[in-house]
């Protein structure tokens, strides 16, 4: 988590700076001269800027280390339920405290991947919202920003979404098999035969869709 946020913002500071130093307010003023129509354009445009910087701080601040903002929801929206036999069942409670660990394991690791994949990605965008804006009245400090930092930040977040795809085709596998598993120990110790067509793949399918895309 941190390693993630710390490339992050290293990455975007970087681009940033790049940029905001090659602006001159001085010369900006010079250049609008005495034209009414040029001041209230560089009026707009600073005003874009600011306003993109908000939207950016406020992205920046949700990304302070704090684990319980990234909590996972065990009761998502619409989530099934999962009915179990075994649950509370002394003869199988063995085999039914296993299948769901496992089962909370990889719900927990779900959940909280895409919640701190989504943040990372919403703090981007907004970091080259603000990056665009700004790179107008930046003159050759914008053409870094548009040529050098902005692909690199693109290139960071093509390769945490690819990131994240990999670990969740490794959890949502996971999450099926201890499912599955589940599904055994109902049908070895009160014959429910078809708990995981019933109940379990149900569960499985919305989760996988859930969790299919980080935003």
């Amino acid at each position: 988590m941190n390693n993630l946020n710390f490339a992050w913002r290293a990455t975007t500071a970087a681009a940033l700076f790049t940029g905001l130093c090659s602006f001159s307010p001085i010369a900006a003023a010079e250049d609008v001269g005495d034209s009414i129509e040029k001041n209230i354009g560089k009026v707009e445009q600073m005003m874009n800027i600011y306003d993109s910087w908000n939207a950016f701080s406020a992205a920046h601040d949700a990304l302070v280390p704090d684990d319980r903002q990234f909590d996972p929801d065990y009761s998502p929206p619409g989530s099934p339920t999962i009915p179990s036999s075994c649950a509370g069942a002394e003869k199988c409670n063995e085999c039914y405290e296993k299948a769901v660990k496992n089962i909370n394991f990889y719900r927990f690791s779900l959940d909280k991947g895409k919640s701190i994949t989504n943040n990372a990605i919403q703090y981007a965008k907004k970091a080259m919202a603000f990056g665009d804006t700004g790179s107008a009245a930046m003159g050759v400090g914008g053409l870094a920003w548009t040529h050098k930092a902005k692909p690199q930040i693109e290139k960071s977040v093509a390769h945490i979404r690819k990131t994240y795809q990999g670990k969740y085709q490794e959890w949502i596998a996971g999450m099926q098999s201890s499912l599955q598993e589940l599904g055994k120990c109902e049908a070895e110790f009160f014959n429910e035969r078809d708990w995981y067509s019933r109940y379990g793949y149900v569960y499985y399918a919305f989760m996988a869709d859930r969790y299919k895309n980080p935003d």
